[in-house]
């Protein structure tokens, strides 16, 4: 936003948001799904915390506005001719991300922490043990 791209910016939310999520799908259930669509994605993370659920709710028809143009920079901003978004509504999307990120952040380094809690030992542990 910076250099003036809103375009670009809204863009790298939406990539910001996929590669969010298909990291938690990855950790949780160990899938790597194959789509863009944010929405797809977003309906799986939720099974993982209720707080996911907050970032995006599209209960008004505000959020469900700002939601679609998040979903649609994906293929929006590299094909339509002229694709324009407003400065305020690329700084919510901006904070939501951010907001997303630092959840997913929070709930991955407790997954990986629970593997290794939860992790048994391989055996042999050593080649003496092996006899």
């Amino acid at each position: 936003l910076t250099y003036g791209r809103p375009d670009l910016t809204v863009f790298m939310l939406h990539q910001a948001v996929e590669h969010t999520c298909i990291a938690l799908i990855r950790v949780f259930i160990g899938y790597r799904p194959n789509t863009h669509n944010l929405f797809r994605l977003l309906t799986i993370i939720e099974n993982f915390s209720p707080m996911l659920m907050c970032v995006f709710p599209c209960i008004t028809k505000e959020e469900k506005e700002l939601f679609k143009i998040l979903q649609k920079a994906y293929s929006d901003s590299r094909y339509k001719d002229v694709y324009d978004i407003s400065a305020d509504k690329v700084a919510v999307l901006t904070e939501r991300v951010k907001e997303l990120q630092a959840i997913a952040e929070s709930l991955y380094m407790e997954r990986i922490a629970s593997y290794s809690e939860t992790q048994e030992p391989h055996l042999p542990l050593a080649a003496n043990d092996a006899k």
